[in-house]
């Protein structure tokens, strides 16, 4: 029970809210980079699962496994097809 408690605690208290960006979870460093670099390396394969599964006319189902806020899910479902083209050579 103490889980629950220490969760709904910090639910309260905003600890799970994308508000400022300066501080906490989702800080701009995790958002602005951190994140678009993992979904630069997830967007090939994922691309390919979605191509894949359009062509059987199947769906894409996801299971996030963890004890967070679905940090996980909410990533997968940011990244876009499109390569943003943004690179340095």
């Amino acid at each position: 029970m103490s889980e629950k408690k220490a969760y709904t605690q910090a639910f309260h208290t905003g600890k799970y809210d994308k508000a400022s960006g300066l501080l906490g979870k989702y800080d701009n460093v995790r958002r602005f980079w951190e994140d678009q670099v993992t979904a630069i390396f997830l967007r090939p394969a994922l691309n390919e699962l979605v191509e894949h599964k359009s062509k059987r006319l199947e769906r894409v189902r996801v299971l996030d496994l963890g004890c967070g806020s679905g940090d996980g899910y909410d990533l997968i479902m940011g990244v876009t097809t499109k390569d943003p083209g943004i690179y340095e050579y």
